[in-house]
């Protein structure tokens, strides 16, 4: 689950970039198959998605399905077989149509192996076009792909080698299924595309999904359970490495590289990212990212020890400068008041969070968020009668009709305070303000 996009989307900063995604084998078999709905849909309508299949059915099927969706962002699939060339070529249709390959089923993997056995063995066999990635995007003018995933059962190099030019004019990360043993006879298997997208510049990041297969044998070793068969290898582009030169390190690029990095769960090296932005660019608030990692880090469960505030973190204290805490010195608008309050608030320094909220009732008396967020800062502070009169003034002040409304804003507020005590596992200041908000709801 991502953790700064949610903030970055409420700041408008995604509105700045467009993000543009190829799946090489978008046969959707199961939810996760269904980028839409894997966390990327927070780039809409910024969100171009263009997924490639042999299979012309499946491909129809995926297109029906969106448009009975009614999705709010760019998305086609495309009965494209890709490869390193265009041309003739025979399509290995296996028993189980997901595992059909360009490359024939391995005999040895199918007489040696027991898991993977009966659903690669081949059942037809077809001749296909095949055209490249490269071609697909210069014939419709498609300038970058910011993003690829493959999974075309062994292919996945050749196809990688048919999008030399998309990869050079801007692809920051790659997921791809990779084999460490040969499923199909004369696959590429993980070491020679890790070397292929090590010489074109991209760092190996992680394997996840590792499978494993038996061997169709009686016994098994405890210590090593069944040879490695596939699993998935994300890459970046390490895009902030001093050693690197390259056309790719702008703001705009390394700020899509840490929305990637952080929709594909790589938190650390989106905060590795965005404070390397803010730092180095951080005076055009296009790429000032402080306030977002100050509030998305103030979700993250045991991040900070008991007593210590969000504030100690080394992180904090390098970016810091350019959040809306230290940005603010005169009272201006409410916005910018509002901001710099919540701001402390996340970083644990309440009194000075209190001391805006006050002032900015006596710059603007009739805001009635001001009374809300008061009162939680003075019940966080164990002033929980005081939390009460503040909130009290502030309903005071409504017309009778107005109460009920303002009463459920009032509760809004704490309540999002009380999920996010819940989240980060203050259970005890949880379980305080909640008890707040009964007896709130109940007067």
């Amino acid at each position: 689950m991502a953790l700064f996009l949610p903030s970055l989307k409420k700041s408008g900063h995604l509105e700045q970039i467009h993000i543009t995604v190829a799946v090489v084998g978008s046969r959707k078999i199961a939810i996760q198959d269904d980028y839409g709905s894997q966390g990327w849909q927070i780039f809409a309508p910024n969100l171009t998605i263009y997924g490639f299949d042999a299979d012309a059915e499946a491909c129809e099927k995926a297109n029906a399905e969106l448009k009975t969706r009614q999705i709010n962002w760019n998305e086609k699939h495309i009965p494209l077989a890709l490869w390193k060339c265009e041309g003739k070529s025979k399509l290995y249709v296996t028993q189980y149509p997901a595992c059909s390959s360009l490359y024939p089923p391995s005999q040895y993997y199918i007489e040696h192996f027991v898991g993977n056995s009966k659903l690669i063995e081949l059942a037809d066999i077809q001749e296909i076009e095949t055209t490249t990635l490269d071609i697909f995007c210069q014939s419709e003018n498609i300038t970058e792909i910011d993003f690829i995933q493959l999974d075309i059962q062994g292919a996945e190099l050749p196809a990688l080698e048919g999008a030399d030019w998309i990869l050079k004019s801007g692809t920051l990360g790659i997921l791809s299924e990779v084999e460490f043993t040969e499923l199909y006879t004369g696959q590429p298997l993980f070491s020679d595309l890790d070397l292929y997208l090590k010489m074109r510049g991209f760092t190996l990041f992680d394997i996840n999904n590792l499978n494993r297969d038996i061997r169709k044998m009686p016994i098994i070793s405890s210590k090593h359970p069944g040879a490695l068969i596939w699993a998935d290898a994300f890459y970046f582009r390490d895009l902030i490495r001093e050693d690197l030169s390259m056309n790719l390190k702008t703001p705009e690029k390394i700020f899509k590289l840490a929305c990637i990095a952080d929709v594909l769960d790589f938190p650390d090296y989106a905060l590795e990212l965005l404070t390397h932005l803010t730092l180095q660019y951080g005076e055009d608030k296009k790429y000032n990212f402080a306030d977002n990692i100050i509030e998305s880090l103030g979700y993250v469960p045991g991040l900070v020890k008991q007593g210590e505030l969000l504030a100690s973190l080394p992180i904090i204290e390098k970016i810091r400068a350019y959040s809306t805490s230290y940005k603010y010195k005169t009272f201006s608008i409410q916005e910018d008041l509002q901001k710099q309050a919540y701001q402390y608030l996340l970083l644990g320094e309440y009194e000075q969070a209190r001391n805006i909220y006050e002032k900015a009732i006596e710059f603007e008396p009739s805001v009635k968020a001001n009374y809300w967020h008061l009162g939680l800062l003075l019940l966080l502070q164990d002033q929980e009668l005081e939390a009460h009169t503040a909130w009290f003034l502030g309903i005071a002040q409504s017309k009778p009709e107005e109460i009920d409304m303002w009463t459920a804003e009032l509760v809004e507020v704490l309540q999002a305070e009380a999920v996010r005590r819940e989240i980060i596992g203050d259970k005890a200041l949880a379980l305080t303000i909640n008890e707040n908000i009964n007896a709130i709801s109940c007067q």
